[in-house]
């Protein structure tokens, strides 16, 4: 063997060692960087759908929110109107007499709770009904609870019972 040809042995052989070295460090190094950006990827597709679901479900709770604010504008515009005792004895003085609010202790964020004492102006219930259906063009949102206790005197019926005044929590 001449030297010459032991040199090119040699330079293979160099050649193929670091070639050996080269895919040990691609094998310990990048193949576990690819796993890894498989997952990474997988999973960033998933979120991706996910968010994409939210998006439309966001959107979808919009048009239902606008679509219950504009049927419900009149009673949300209610709501936020303030409560005064006055003029609310005035209003249902038109179909009662008598009218009496006493405020209940107990109140909470949501509704003032008072309790209503009135006569009717004839024998019959027809009065309080009347007055019944009066709320729902009242100012504010009231709601009547039970019980309603009616006792029947000679020309008139005497009324006691509670009403809530609903109310905006956030004022």
């Amino acid at each position: 063997m001449s030297k010459n040809e032991n040199n090119t042995i040699k330079f293979l052989i160099y050649i193929l060692v670091f070639l050996i070295i080269v895919l040990l460090l691609l094998i310990v190094f990048v193949i576990p960087g690819i796993k890894s950006y498989k997952s990474n990827s997988a999973e960033l597709k998933l979120l991706e759908k996910k968010s994409i679901n939210l998006k439309k479900r966001e959107k979808e709770l919009k048009k239902e929110l606008d679509i219950l604010k504009k049927s419900d504008a009149k009673i949300l515009t209610k709501i936020d109107n303030s409560f005064d005792i006055d003029d609310f004895i005035n209003y249902s003085k038109k179909y009662l007499k008598d009218v009496n609010i006493s405020i209940i202790s107990k109140q909470s964020d949501i509704f003032a709770e008072y309790n209503l004492t009135a006569l009717t102006l004839q024998k019959s219930p027809k009065a309080f009904y009347q007055f019944l259906d009066s709320l729902q063009r009242y100012k504010n949102i009231i709601k009547i609870d039970f019980p309603i206790e009616m006792v029947s005197k000679k020309d008139h019926i005497v009324l006691n019972f509670h009403i809530k005044v609903l109310k905006n929590r956030e004022k």
